[in-house]
C-alpha cells in the first residue's frame, strides 16, 4: 500500500538552505545511539524545515562522546554537546553560535504535487492526533520531509469519526488510518494508491 494525497492545485516550493540548527539530542546509551533533531534554515534565519532526524550509531556514537568530552574541557556540558551535534549534522560548514552555516547552500525549487504520511499517533486522553508528513514532487521524489501537523478539539473528534467511517466502508484499519491522516492534511486533494 502506497497511499498518497494527489493535490488538486500543485504549488511551487522555493527556498535556499544556508544553515542547520540542532533542536534536540536524545541519547540511547543502552543501544549506543544518539538521535539528533535539527532544522534547516534559510538565509534570513527562518526555519524552512524542522524535526529532521540524524542518528549516530556504532563508531559515530563513540566518536561523538569522545569529542564531546574533549570540548567539555573548555565548553559547558550543554555547549559541548550542541557543538559536536552541529559537527555531525549533514553538510560542511562553519559553526557560528548555535548554527552551522553551510559552505555550499542549496536550493529547493520545485512543484509540490503529492503529500505522503511518514508517521501518526493519537492520544485519546489528551484528544490529539499528531501526523508527520512529506511534501513531494512525485510519489517518490521528496521536497520537504518531517513536517508536523496536529489536530485537537473538534478536529480530533471529527478525525476519529472519519477514521471509523473509513474502516466501516470496508477499508482495513491500517488503510483507514493512513487514508484519514491524508484527508486531514492541509491542501485539497484526492487520496490515491500509487
Amino acid at each position: 500500500m502506497a497511499l498518497r494525497k494527489q493535490l488538486t492545485t500543485p504549488y511551487q516550493i522555493t527556498f535556499t538552505v544556508t544553515a542547520v540548527k540542532v533542536n534536540s539530542i536524545a541519547v540511547d546509551a543502552e543501544n549506543n545511539l544518539i538521535h539528533l533533531g535539527y532544522s534547516l534554515l534559510a538565509s534570513d534565519g527562518s526555519v524552512v524545515q524542522s524535526d529532521k532526524l540524524e542518528t549516530l550509531s556504532d563508531q559515530a556514537y563513540t566518536n561523538y562522546n569522545t569529542r564531546k568530552n574533549e570540548l567539555g574541557e573548555t565548553f559547558s556540558a550543554t555547549d559541548a554537546a550542541s557543538y559536536v551535534a552541529l559537527e555531525y549534522l549533514p553538510g560542511n560548514g562553519q559553526i557560528v553560535g548555535d548554527i552551522k552555516e553551510l559552505d555550499t547552500p542549496y536550493n529547493v525549487d520545485d512543484l509540490c504535487n503529492v503529500l505522503k504520511i511518514e508517521s501518526f499517533a493519537y492520544n485519546t486522553d489528551d484528544g490529539i492526533v499528531l501526523i508527520g508528513y512529506t511534501k513531494m514532487k512525485y510519489p517518490a521524489n521528496k521536497l520537504i520531509s518531517h513536517l508536523p501537523w496536529a489536530l485537537t478539539g473538534q478536529e480530533y473528534t471529527d478525525f476519529m469519526n472519519q477514521l471509523n467511517a473509513n474502516e466501516a466502508s470496508g477499508m482495513a484499519v491500517t488503510t483507514a488510518e493512513v487514508t484519514t491522516c491524508l484527508e486531514w492534511l492541509p491542501d485539497e486533494g484526492t487520496v490515491v494508491d500509487v
